[in-house]
C-alpha cells in the first residue's frame, strides 16, 4: 500500500475564511483539554467511569509573521474583546484523509507573542473549540 500526505491539503477555516501563510514546521495542533472519561475509585477498589461532557479543544495555529491572516485574526480578537462577539465556526480538515475537527463555537483565546529575528518568526494563535466533532483518521 502507498499513502499520501500533502501539507498543502490541510485546511484551517475560522469564521468562514481559510488560513493563508502557514508557518514551516508544525502549523496546526489540536489537543483536547480533558479526558473523554473521568474515573473515580472507591475504598473497596471498584472503579466508576463517567462520561465527561466538558469537551473543549485547544487549537494552535502558527502563521508566518507576514501572513495577512494575522490581520484577519487580530481584527476578530480585538472586536471580541470589545463586544464579546468573536465566536465563530472552526474547521480543520485533511483533504487527503479523514481527520477532521469541526465546531460551531470557537474563539481566539490567546493572541500571539511578538518577536523579531534575522529571519521571519511564526505567530502562534490559540483557539478554544467548544464541543468539537473530533475525528482522527488516516490518509488515502
Amino acid at each position: 500500500m502507498l499513502y499520501t500526505y500533502d501539507s498543502s491539503k490541510i485546511k484551517f477555516i475560522f469564521g468562514g475564511q481559510p488560513a493563508v501563510g502557514l508557518n514551516d514546521g508544525s502549523f496546526i495542533s489540536v489537543e483536547l483539554d480533558e479526558d473523554d472519561w473521568a474515573t473515580t475509585r472507591g475504598a473497596d477498589g471498584n472503579v466508576v467511569r463517567s462520561n465527561n461532557q466538558n469537551v473543549i479543544a485547544t487549537v494552535t495555529l502558527t502563521l508566518q509573521q507576514t501572513s495577512p491572516y494575522n490581520d484577519y485574526l487580530s481584527g476578530i480578537a480585538i472586536y471580541d474583546k470589545v463586544t464579546g462577539k468573536g465566536v465563530h465556526p472552526i474547521l480543520i480538515k485533511d483533504l487527503f484523509g479523514t481527520t477532521l475537527l469541526n465546531s460551531r463555537f470557537a474563539f481566539i483565546s490567546k493572541r500571539p507573542n511578538i518577536s523579531y529575528d534575522i529571519e521571519q518568526q511564526g505567530r502562534e494563535w490559540s483557539f478554544k473549540a467548544v464541543k468539537p466533532y473530533h475525528y482522527v483518521g488516516g490518509n488515502v
